[in-house]
């Protein structure tokens, strides 16, 4: 059973029209000054499977600097004293001052 090569970015690339060679090195040009991985991969996708990995990309960013923003416990401190519970729904509050150990003091 063989199974099947990829081509690499610039195999692929020499087997495209112009247009597509442009609009291909474009987004990989766009994706790397965004930071993705392995940008090339990306831009293949949007191009040759019609898939829209530059919107998924930064929106997957923005998502994650949310993440990451969770992850300091000053700033889920500095949200838990921000928050009011007429504001909010505390639950979700709650627990992130429960997981990061904020002390009922700093939380009003």
């Amino acid at each position: 059973m063989t199974g099947h090569v990829r081509q690499t970015w610039d195999e692929w690339l020499d087997s495209v029209d112009a247009p597509t060679r442009s609009r291909a090195e474009a987004l990989c040009d766009t994706f790397a000054r965004l930071g993705a991985d392995e940008p090339d991969s990306w831009a293949h996708s949007e191009v040759e499977e019609d898939i829209a990995q530059l919107g998924r990309f930064v929106f997957l960013r923005a998502v994650w600097r949310e993440i990451e923003r969770w992850r300091d416990r000053d700033s889920v401190v500095a949200l838990c004293e921000a928050a009011s519970d007429e504001a909010c729904d505390v639950a979700p509050l709650l627990a992130a001052r429960a997981a990061f150990d904020v002390p009922s003091a700093s939380w009003s």
